[in-house]
Parts: structure tokens; sequence; C-alpha cells
């Protein structure tokens, strides 16, 4: 809000860029809203976005922090023990594709603002740009560490994700409100995070069960013919159906285990189509966690309603405009792998450009506005 808040629309960019940055570490869509929302959607609502629109912005841009290198989402540790890759690998292929998702968002919420005239926040409203940082660099360091272990040293994800753990701890004590609170606080840290392993372990024993059960019944060979199958007719029927189970099965199940379900069922049938691994992965990734944001179910939208004080169902049909990106860019780096930085450097840097000249021109069409309505 400090850097952001005084633009055009100011309070919505900065909910993109807080929920992006927030939503890498939590890896949960309604836990970043809970934990940003509260903050962004009054804002987004008093700077002049309708409830509906503060709700979509805040819940589509949260659910993408679980595509955002460097932590994303537990699905993607997942994808690289499927693909027997390093963690980092995965990171580097998500980059673009998530850039592409954020920019895409931005754009829209800009294109918005000077649409309808709306204004930055006042002056009161914006906390002062060296107090924001003075109280929050501590952060950057401690993030600046896990990328640094998973990247250059190329550690393990586990390894990377403790160490950073434990040197986050004199950082953070350094500040005197943090050293006040630190006894009391330190107990609930391990309570806190072995919830989330216990949800975790549900999950993955429940999707490794499925798993069992499908190789031991022959179920997945069966399934991969019938889809090589169809494939072999049309690969864009094949990956059309396989996003329309991934968006299906997300709804009822989370992110991490709909993407174990489908990468056994779907992603080798894929994969025997010619699109690299990683790609047909990411492919699969992508989709099981757009059904945070698809209607009827949107968990996600759920979650921002009550904050925006507007239907839930109105802030995902709201939404699914917002993430457009999202619903094409796992087709876009299925035909051109170079947006997962598969190919030649020449031709990556072209994809890149040309993806983000596409994305402005998918923005301007959906908010009817370039340089005037």
């Amino acid at each position: 809000v400090a850097l952001l808040g005084g633009f055009r629309g100011g309070a919505a960019k900065a909910a993109v860029i807080g929920s992006s940055l927030a939503g890498t570490i939590s890896g949960s869509p309604t836990t970043n809203i809970v934990l940003t929302g509260t903050i962004t959607i009054p804002l987004m609502k008093r700077s002049g976005y309708t409830p509906e629109q503060a709700g979509a912005i805040e819940a589509t841009a949260s659910s993408g922090g679980m595509i955002m290198p460097p932590v994303m989402g537990s699905a993607a540790f997942i994808m690289a023990d499927f693909l027997g890759i390093s963690y980092f690998d995965v990171c580097i292929a998500a980059i673009i594709p998530a850039f592409l998702y954020y920019i895409c968002l931005f754009f829209q919420v800009d294109l918005i603002a000077a649409r309808d005239g709306l204004k930055g926040l006042p002056a009161s409203e914006r906390p002062p740009t060296l107090k924001a940082f003075g109280s929050g660099w501590i952060v950057f360091i401690v993030i600046g560490i896990l990328v640094y272990l998973l990247a250059v040293i190329r550690s393990s994800a586990p390894k990377a994700g403790i160490l950073a753990a434990f040197i986050a701890i004199p950082f953070f004590l350094i500040r005197k409100p943090a050293r006040q609170k630190f006894i009391r606080k330190f107990g609930s840290i391990f309570i806190e995070s072995g919830r989330t392993v216990l949800m975790l372990v549900v999950i993955l024993g429940g999707a490794g069960v499925i798993v069992g059960i499908i190789g031991a019944t022959g179920l997945a060979f069966s399934l991969t013919f019938a889809l090589v199958q169809v494939g072999s007719h049309s690969l864009f029927l094949l990956l059309l159906l396989a996003a329309l189970v991934c968006i299906i099965l997300g709804m009822g199940m989370p992110a991490a285990a709909a993407y174990v379900l489908m990468a056994a069922l779907v992603a080798p049938a894929i994969t025997q189509l010619g699109v690299p691994a990683l790609a047909a992965h990411l492919f699969i990734f992508y989709f099981s966690i757009m059904s945070n944001i698809t209607p009827p179910v949107c968990a996600a939208c759920f979650v921002a309603a009550p904050i925006a004080h507007a239907d839930a169902s109105k802030i995902g049909y709201n939404a699914v405009p917002f993430s457009a990106v999202a619903f094409l860019v796992p087709f876009m780096f299925i035909y051109s792998p170079q947006l997962i930085l598969i190919g030649k450097t020449s031709d990556i840097l072209l994809s890149i450009v040309t993806a983000i000249v596409g994305v402005y021109f998918l923005s301007t069409g959906l908010r009817g506005y370039l340089f005037r309505r």
C-alpha cells in the first residue's frame, strides 16, 4: 500500500502484489484471503471498486499464490518428486506462467480504474514507505535466504525450509515486539506447523490409497489407453477434457489431492502424445488450483464474500475474467514449451514478449478500455 496506494486503483494493485507474496508463503488461497483480504478488500471498496470486484480481485490474487515461486503450493513439491527433478527446476518452469497470471490481473485492475475514473488512496490512508519497510525488511532477508538455499546451493526443499526457519529466529528477535512475544509464541509455531503437516498427511495418505487402487485394478492403463485414443484424434480435445476433470475434482478435494490423482491418471496420456512431462504436470497443476475461483463451488470466493459483504457466486463470476489467463496459459505452454523455459533463448524471449502483448490486449478486451472506452 505504501508503494502503490497513491496510483489510480492503488488499493487493488497493492492487493495483487501483496497477495502474490503472502500466497507463495502460505500456499493456501483461503488462508491468504483471511490474512490480506481483511486489509485490502475494504480499501478497494473505498477506492471505488464494487464489493464483487474487490472480493474477486483478492480471491484471484490469493489463489495465484499457489503457482507463484519460490515457495508455491504443496502440490509443487509432490510434482518434483513425481518427475524426479529438483523443486528448484519446478520453480524455474513456473516463473513465466505465474508472471503472466499476475500481470493480467494487474492490467485489468488498472484498466478498470482508468475506465471508471478511480483515484488512488489519500495520503492519510497510506503508511509512510520508510516506516513500512522499517518494520518488514526482515521478511525479505529470510525469503532471500530460502531462495539462496534452493537456487544457489541447490539444497533439497525440506532441508532449505528447515534451515531458513531456524535462521529466521535470530532475525526476528532483532525486533523488540517480537522479543516480548517470543516465549509465548514459540509453542504455537510447532502447533500450527503440526496442523499443516497433519492436513498434508491425510491428503497424501488418501491420494496414495486411490493411486494404489488405480494401479492394482489396471484402471490407470485402461484410462490412459482410452485417453491416448482420444488424443490421437485431437490433443486439444484431450487437454480440454483433462482441464474439465481437474476443475471438477478440485471442487471436491484439496488442490494437492486433485493434482496427485490426475498426475497418476491423465499425465501419462498427455506425455505419450509428445508433450514434455513437466508441461503436462504443470497443466494439471494449474487447473487443479483454478477450482478455487471457478463457480459453482469457488471456495476462495466464499471466504472473500463475508469480508466484501457480497454474494459469493457473484464474486466467483467476477473472478473468472480476472483469472482468464490461468485458463489459457496452460494450453499455451503445452503448444509452446518456451513459456516454461524449454527451448532456445531467442525463442523463449520471443514467446515471453508476444505473450505479454497478448495478455495486455486480452485485458483491454475484457475490460472494454484502451485509451478510452
